[in-house]
Parts: C-alpha cells; sequence; structure tokens
C-alpha cells in the first residue's frame, strides 16, 4: 500500500466510525458534531469523539497533510459534508481545525454561519486564525464565517507578533472567575502547574469576549491585562456560542498524554456551546472520562488479541458473544453518563472493564493455545530435519558405508 492510499484510508476510516451510531444519536442525550480541518487533526478529534459517550458525528478534512491530497478532500467533502442547510442544522457543534477555506465553498460557509447566528450551534476555531501562513489566514477573515467567532483576525494578522520570533510565548494562566463558565476555571492550580511555560499564535478577541485561559508575555500587548495573550476564549454571537484558541489540537495542551485534561477540557467546550450544563465536580467526571478511555483502549487490544489468534485458526466465536455482552453494560454505563447519573454510571463501567479484563485473559489464553500447536509443529520439522542431516552425516562422514575401500597398490621400478 503507498503512504498517500495509507492516509486517505486512515481519514476514511475516521469518518465511517463516527458516522456510524450517528442514527442512534437523536433523542438520546448526544451532541452531534461536525469536525473539519487538517488531516493531521483528524486521529486528536477522532479519539474525542469515539472516547467521551457525549459525542458523535463526522470528521471531513479541509487541508491537505501527508497523504491526503486535494483530490481526496474535495471527494471527501462532497461525499460526507451536509448536503442541504436542514442537514447541517441537525448537528449542534463545528469543530474548525485549522480549516483551508478554499475547499469550503461560499454556500457551505453561509450555511454554517447561519447555522451559529439563528440556529445556536456551537463552534471552536483553533490556531487563531487557522494559520501563521496569511494565504490560509486572510481567507479565513474574509470568509462570512469568521464574523460568527470572537477572534479579530484582520487585527491579529496585523499584529507585529502575529509571527516570526516574538509570537506570545509564557506561562499559562488559567481565569477562575465565577461569573464564567466553569470550563476550565475548577482546574486552574492543575493546568497552571502543568503549563509553566507555553505558546501559540498572537490573539486578539473582539469586544464581549470571555478569556477562559491566557499566556502571560512580556510584550506590549493586550487591553484589560497587559501582556496577557488569550488562550482560549468565547463570545455569544446572536443565538450561538462559539469558542477560538490560540493553539492546534495537537500541540501539548491538547495531547493526553501530556495534559491529562485536554478530554474534559474540550468536552466541556462542547457541550456549553451546544447550551448544555457543564456538571460541578469536573474532577469526578474526570475520573470517568478515565475509565471511559480507559476501557476503549482495553477494547481496541483485546480485538487486536481476538485478531492475532484467528490468524493461527482459533475459534473466537465465543469471544465475541461475550464481548457484545460486555458492550451492552458500556452502553448501558454510557446511558447513565448522559443521564448525569455520575456515581452509577462508574461504577457499572468499573464492572464492565472489570469483566472486560477477565476477557483479555481468556483471549490470551485462547492465543497461546494456538500458538501451542504452531509451536510444536515447528518444534517436529525443525527436530525431524535435524535428524534426517544426522542420520546422512553419520552414514556419510562417520560410518562411511556408502564408500568402498581403496585397495592397496605398490610401486615397483624397473632397473
Amino acid at each position: 500500500m503507498r503512504r498517500g492510499q495509507g492516509h486517505i484510508i486512515l481519514v476514511l476510516l475516521a469518518v465511517i466510525i463516527c458516522s456510524g451510531v450517528s442514527c442512534q444519536a437523536e433523542d438520546s442525550g448526544v451532541i452531534k458534531v461536525i469536525a473539519t480541518g487538517k488531516a493531521q487533526s483528524t486521529p486528536i478529534t477522532k479519539g474525542w469523539i469515539l472516547v467521551e459517550p457525549s459525542l458523535d458525528g463526522i470528521i471531513v478534512p479541509t487541508r491537505e497533510w501527508g497523504g491526503v491530497t486535494s483530490v481526496d478532500i474535495i471527494r471527501l467533502m462532497r461525499i460526507y459534508f451536509p448536503r442541504t442547510f436542514e442537514d447541517l442544522v441537525s448537528y449542534d457543534f463545528l469543530l474548525l481545525t485549522q480549516v483551508d477555506m478554499g475547499f469550503v465553498s461560499p454556500q457551505q460557509a453561509l450555511w454554517m454561519y447561519e447555522a451559529i447566528a439563528e440556529h445556536g450551534l456551537g463552534g471552536i476555531n483553533t490556531r487563531s486564525v487557522m494559520s501563521m501562513n496569511n494565504y490560509l489566514a486572510v481567507p479565513w477573515g474574509e470568509s462570512i464565517l469568521s464574523e460568527a467567532f470572537p477572534n479579530n483576525v484582520m487585527a491579529t494578522v496585523n499584529s507585529p507578533y502575529f509571527s516570526g520570533p516574538n509570537t506570545p510565548a509564557g506561562p499559562l494562566v488559567v481565569n477562575d472567575d465565577e461569573s464564567i463558565a466553569p470550563i476550565v476555571g475548577p482546574l486552574k492550580e492543575q493546568l497552571e502547574y502543568l503549563f509553566p511555560s507555553y505558546g501559540g499564535l498572537m490573539t486578539v478577541p473582539r469586544f464581549g469576549s470571555r478569556v477562559h485561559t491566557w499566556i502571560k508575555t512580556n510584550l506590549p500587548v493586550g487591553d484589560a491585562r497587559p501582556g496577557y495573550v488569550a488562550h482560549l476564549f468565547e463570545w455569544n454571537y446572536q443565538e450561538g456560542i462559539t469558542f477560538t484558541m490560540m493553539d492546534m489540537v495537537y500541540d501539548n495542551f491538547w495531547k493526553t498524554n501530556i495534559n491529562p485534561y485536554a478530554l474534559d477540557i474540550i468536552t466541556n467546550v462542547i457541550w456549553h456551546g451546544s447550551h448544555r450544563e457543564i456538571p460541578e465536580d469536573i474532577l469526578k467526571v474526570h475520573a470517568l472520562r478515565e475509565n471511559f478511555r480507559f476501557y476503549s483502549e482495553q477494547r481496541m487490544a483485546v480485538l487486536s488479541i481476538f485478531d492475532f489468534a484467528e490468524s493461527f485458526g482459533a475459534n473466537t466465536a465465543d469471544l465475541y458473544r461475550s464481548l457484545g455482552n460486555l458492550n451492552a453494560g458500556k452502553a448501558e454505563a454510557d446511558g447513565l453518563y448522559l443521564s448525569g447519573d455520575f456515581d452509577a454510571a462508574y461504577a457499572r463501567l468499573e464492572e464492565a472493564t472489570d469483566s472486560l479484563d477477565a476477557l483479555a485473559d481468556r483471549a490470551v489464553g485462547l492465543k497461546d493455545q494456538a500458538l501451542f500447536w504452531v509451536y510444536v509443529i515447528e518444534w517436529l520439522s525443525v527436530a525431524g530435519t535435524s535428524l534426517v542431516c544426522g542420520v546422512i552425516l553419520w552414514a556419510l562422514m562417520v560410518r562411511r558405508a556408502l564408500f568402498r575401500e581403496a585397495g592397496s597398490t605398490s610401486f615397483k621400478g624397473t632397473d
């Protein structure tokens, strides 16, 4: 398989997996998300949507990366992006991760703008003005869609600190003002400890924006707080709530292996932007989400063991039936989580996780059993070959039974 084909299959897989349960999202409390942008963001947004039970949606690339080409993007947009305005407003949130507006038609941009302004869809755009390159930032600023987001694009692009060596960098500062939504504030102590130094692209919040996090710099910028550059901020735009963040979704702030609260923050952003109340005890919900993530990772590991065992002829039908029962238990935990019964969801998920661990042990045992016969056959093959070679070697070199002994001769010289 060529490298380009591998990347496009990855993107297609993300689209299919994340849209596969869309038909079950209606009236279930699940928030439907359209995620689109740089193809490099696909694995991150895919992970968010797959792990978090409250999220469902589609992922469509709108910026080239790796093997994902413009031809691929045009085809995927044509197939997967909502084809009518009515289809678009059936979603709840727009996740725009470094979009190249060259792949978004003026009609599609207008639909998204009207969905926010008139129907109350939430949204977030990443990396300030989508990019540090003007050929991507300026078309975003000239699009009607950018008017619905809290970052002043042209003021940002025209800032002397927009690109080059003087882009904002410094300690992360979390706003714990109780008058704003508790999206990041309850995690102030943890996040400021994790990020004593951080950076991103310049931002210029519009009037009426509410800032959740800043980067404290030595730059002569900032209105209310000199030197403080907004990192994550929101505002109300007509019927919608939208956000801008200065960094990319694959930057350290959004990597769960570096920032364990990344999924909590982006989920809070999506919940708030979709007009849903954010849980009060964020640390309790964080622990529950960690278990959801662990279950998802463990399930993928178990499936890989199934596939490995099947490749050696093992019968995994019974294991798949057991996994189906576990998935039903996981779905029950999802339902409790969506209804706000976090304690009951935690207990039910713990049961499912323990059962999944037991199933993993069964799968490993089946794999070992299948490999046992492989090892036996290999041992017999090697032993048999060694035995035959040894007999032949003994017959030829030791016993020399196949050789006829040469007689002795004498030479008599002549006078």
